[in-house]
């Protein structure tokens, strides 16, 4: 028997422990790989969702100076 064979007979479940190890690292590396993935793309979503509601607030105070230069529009008008 070779001395290769001769380590594998002894040793096969040191060799199953270190196999299922790399296929176990590889597994855990894969689900951080998605989970970093699906934050980068919640943060995009984010991001959209955070300018959209910047420009609203801009509109919205837009339209307030709007509302009130009217109001005093129309109240200059009474006054004469």
């Amino acid at each position: 028997m070779s001395t290769a064979q001769a380590f594998v007979t002894k040793n096969w479940q040191i060799l199953v422990w270190i196999i299922s190890a790399i296929f176990v690292a590889g597994g855990l590396f894969a689900e951080f790989q998605y989970l970093q993935t699906e934050i980068e793309v919640l943060n995009q979503r984010l991001n959209k969702k955070i300018e959209i509601i910047n420009s609203l607030d801009k509109r919205v105070e837009t339209l307030e100076h709007y509302v009130e230069y009217e109001k005093g529009y129309k109240e200059g008008k009474k006054e004469k």
